[in-house]
């Protein structure tokens, strides 16, 4: 009996604490207060929470959504507020602010908290909005410098010129964002005088590129869709007269193979400065078409591959 008894008190240990155990192991982690408790931006910092398989996962997680909270601000300011630019005042911001937002370099971040948990590494950190600002208001700053700089460069090749004055433009619409980034974050900010500077440079490329005149030397086909190209870019097509001329020719070669019609060729294109009649560029690309009817519809597929081709050549970029 006393086995027994010393038996049953045994099964009955083992099977408290054997429940204990499981209950113990049924009961879910929690995160800690610091990273369920969402920290409200102060007038100084922004603050951010957030995890990753490793640190710098959780660390580049929170930064996004720093971003993310700028890309709203900057959505709600220019929605509800009329900015002068070019002297037109709209609402606009069809540019993508976002793409932008990610490629700021929060340089200035710093890590309040950090745990390991759940096998995940989670952060809170907070970002100083003085020192975004004015690291934003240098690179604004240092990147008007080499705009002007570029701007001013003294371009024998007029087709050098063409292609400086459009990578500015290019420059100038992430310039543009760059300025909305920062009065989004320094609400005080006078932007205005950031825009003028733009829209005097764009006016001064305009009168450069108003005064640019090409002329295709050939009228074919092809010839059509080169001069689509060039009008589409914002030059003017003239007959007579011009500042450059483009000499275009097309090569063919016609295959009949296995059934189908096929056209290999080669576009040659070569640029002229009439001034100095001097060729300032050649572009020589492979073309092709092929049907199963006749050449001539192969030639409609020739002409779809030079219209995709000459996207691709940067004849201006």
């Amino acid at each position: 009996m006393v086995l027994v008894k010393y038996f049953f008190i045994f099964i009955s240990i083992f099977f408290i604490f054997g429940c204990a155990s499981s209950q113990k192991q049924l009961v879910k982690q929690t995160y800690p207060k610091w990273y369920s408790k969402t920290m409200i931006d102060s007038s100084r910092y922004y603050f951010a929470s957030s995890e990753g398989i490793t640190k710098h996962d959780a660390v580049v997680n929170a930064l996004n959504e720093i971003a993310s909270k700028i890309s709203i601000s900057i959505s709600s300011k220019f929605e509800s507020n009329v900015v002068l630019d070019n002297d037109i005042y709209n609402k606009s911001l069809a540019m993508d602010i976002t793409n932008k937002i990610e490629n700021i370099h929060f340089n200035n971040y710093k890590i309040l908290k950090e745990q390991v948990f759940n096998d995940k590494h989670i952060v809170l950190l907070k970002v100083d909005k003085i020192k975004l600002k004015d690291e934003l208001q240098t690179q604004i700053d240092d990147e008007f410098n080499t705009i002007n700089h570029k701007l001013n460069i003294d371009y024998k090749n007029i087709l050098l010129k063409i292609k400086n004055y459009n990578k500015i433009l290019i420059s100038l619409e992430n310039l543009k964002k760059k300025i909305y980034i920062f009065s989004s974050i320094d609400k005080k900010s006078n932007i205005k005088k950031y825009l003028t500077n733009i829209t005097k440079i764009k006016e001064k490329i305009s009168l450069f590129k108003n005064s640019i005149t090409f002329k295709i030397d050939t009228n074919n086909n092809y010839a059509k869709i080169l001069k689509d190209f060039i009008t589409d870019k914002g030059y003017k097509l003239v007959k007579y007269n011009s500042l450059i001329t483009i000499k275009l020719s097309i090569k063919k070669q016609k295959i009949n193979s296995f059934g189908y019609k096929i056209l290999k060729g080669i576009a040659s294109l070569k640029i002229v400065d009439n001034k100095t009649n001097s060729i300032v560029d050649e572009k020589r690309f492979i073309i092709s078409g092929k049907s199963i009817s006749d050449f001539a519809h192969a030639d409609e597929f020739m002409l779809q591959s030079f219209k995709d081709k000459l996207k691709m050549i940067e004849l201006f970029n």
